[in-house]
């Protein structure tokens, strides 16, 4: 009888303690799925896309459930829970009916820290299709940064955060995409850009976050990028936040504010989650 063989568990990519063996994080999260402590019950039809939009998976449920199990159990139920709390506070009334809300300091770093929970997730859901854009290292300091005694969310280098408006047609919807830019010529040549837009209910937010993917050359700045020249008399910089003041459609072209030349990276995975929330 052969012995048998254990896969070992890796690390949660924010912290030292192995990976869960359960579910994980969800990418929507569990909340959506109870209203005034009752739950929330809809027919949702789930689609997740792979790489070159290959379909992986389809299949239909009674609530939002997916999940990504690249963190521990301790992480997930403490920190994480506390962060999408705040999270939910700050705009769940937003998400479910689209009531107008004030963004004052506190809500902006909420959404900030939100924003980098979800892609750090994200990018490391994808690590079986490619190596993850944002570096463990940027994964463990924002974990500390949020930790008592802490100095707010650290963002990793280069990192911006778009929030916007989706006009949803369903009662409940949710969809996410990891996406990516590289950059060919020009002076920012050798930058891959990480591309998450996160979609649920009627709030969106886009993360992009830039990664040095050369040895054989000294690295210029981090490249600042900017949306398609069509959004450009439609946001509002506030601090690391682009609001837009218009409805939200799936993402367009990205460029450099140096006017570098830039290529789309095939899309390495698509996670397409778009959950039909109809009775």
């Amino acid at each position: 009888m052969g012995t048998p063989k254990f896969k070992p568990v890796k690390p949660c990519i924010f912290c030292p303690n192995p990976r869960t063996r359960k579910k994980g994080e969800h990418s929507f999260d569990d909340w959506l799925n109870r209203e005034a402590g009752r739950p929330v019950t809809l027919k949702y039809n789930t689609t997740i896309f792979g790489r070159d939009d290959a379909l992986v998976r389809e299949y239909s449920s009674r609530k939002l459930q997916e999940a990504k199990d690249v963190v521990c159990d301790e992480c997930n139920h403490n920190w994480m829970s506390d962060l999408t709390d705040h999270a939910r506070a700050t705009i769940e009334g937003f998400i479910r009916y689209e009531r107008p809300f004030t963004l004052l300091p506190l809500g902006t770093i909420t959404l900030t820290a939100f924003a980098c929970l979800k892609s750090m997730i994200l990018d490391y859901a994808a690590e079986q299709e490619r190596k993850p854009l944002i570096s463990r290292l940027s994964c463990t300091r924002f974990r500390e940064s949020l930790a008592p005694g802490g100095y707010g969310p650290a963002v990793p280098d280069g990192a911006q955060i778009w929030i916007a408006w989706y006009h949803r047609e369903r009662e409940m919807e949710a969809q996410a995409w990891t996406r990516g830019l590289r950059f060919d010529t020009g002076r920012f040549a050798g930058y891959n850009v990480l591309v998450i837009t996160y979609m649920v209910g009627a709030f969106v937010f886009q993360f992009t976050c830039p990664k040095w993917t050369k040895l054989t050359r000294r690295r210029p700045p981090l490249p600042f990028i900017t949306q398609a020249a069509v959004w450009d008399s439609l946001s509002m910089l506030i601090l690391s936040l682009l609001i837009f003041r218009t409805s939200f459609e799936q993402p367009r072209e990205m460029r450099s504010a140096s006017g570098a030349s830039t290529t789309r990276v095939c899309r390495a995975l698509k996670a397409s989650h778009r959950h039909d929330g109809r009775q």
